[in-house]
């Protein structure tokens, strides 16, 4: 942030101060959201999921950690979503050091409605496998028992 758009958003604060009080309530619906969405995947999944360390993104703080091997959950708890932007993040954020990445993955949820759960279709067969294995299931919902 250069310095002239530091000074500006300092004034905008001082003559709006209900910008900041929007800031952190934004910041409060997120949280209630990583914690709600940990909630629904420890319910789908039987997971162990929660909450990640959120001072920086990458693959060592995703916003929802779970048992789900490679696959980094981006949690989105607003009501308009640039699922674009939003999956980009998820995109950048799945990235190891070594190269390798995450299957990025973004789950989002409006007021009054259900979490939705968006991936790149080319990533589809690949969760599929881990949510089936993870599940300890075959594709069609039946338990192996061989």
């Amino acid at each position: 942030m250069t310095v002239l758009r530091w000074m500006r958003s300092i004034m905008a604060k001082e003559k709006n101060p209900e910008c900041v009080k929007r800031g952190r309530s934004s910041k409060q619906k997120g949280a209630r959201g990583e914690r709600e969405l940990a909630a629904k995947f420890n319910e789908v999944f039987g997971d162990q999921a929660y909450r990640g360390r959120q001072f920086h993104g990458g693959t060592d703080s995703p916003d929802i950690v779970t048992k789900l091997p490679g696959v980094h959950v981006e949690c989105k708890r607003t009501e308009a979503l640039s699922i674009y932007t939003a999956m980009q993040q998820s995109v950048e954020d799945s990235k190891h050091s070594d190269g390798s990445s995450d299957i990025p993955v973004v789950c989002h949820r409006r007021n009054g409605k259900d979490w939705l759960f968006i991936a790149k279709l080319e990533d589809i067969p690949k969760l599929a496998k881990i949510i089936t294995d993870f599940i300890g299931g075959e594709p069609d919902g039946s338990s192996s028992s061989t």
